[in-house]
Parts: structure tokens; sequence; C-alpha cells
């Protein structure tokens, strides 16, 4: 069975993806950011000031497949 692999979605001034908007859907919401990086989670060692947020995330599609899919998917 495969690791998961975790992210990292990284708001602030840097990154290829720029933040067009934000709104929050409960609680008060993340403050704001112009850009947006997406990073193995590996990749980057602590977090930098000038980072308006971080969003942890691993891989999981294990619960959105059959088991002959996920067996198929294993054996690749």
């Amino acid at each position: 069975m495969p690791v998961p692999t975790e992210f990292r979605f990284i708001g602030g001034p840097a990154g290829p993806w720029r933040i067009t908007h934000m709104s929050a859907v409960c609680s008060e919401g993340l403050p704001s950011a112009e850009r947006l990086a997406v990073l193995d989670g590996a990749s980057l060692v602590g977090e930098p000031a000038e980072i308006a947020w971080t969003l942890r995330g691993v891989t999981s599609n294990e619960r959105h497949v059959t088991k002959v899919k996920h067996d198929s998917l294993i054996a690749r």
C-alpha cells in the first residue's frame, strides 16, 4: 500500500497561483493572502514569517474506490 503523501497549501506573498477571492464559510476564516504555493510536505522546513497561513493535507483517495479498483491501483 502506498504511503500517503503530505502536501502544504501556503498562502502568502509568493507562489505560482494568484488568489482572486477568499470568503469564510464559518468562523472568522483565514487571513488575506495574495498568492498560493502547493508544496510537497518535505520540501518546506519551518515556515517563514511572511506566510499568512498553511493548510496541511495528505493524499487519501482510498475511500473513493471500490475494492477491485483499489487492487488495480496497488498493482501499478
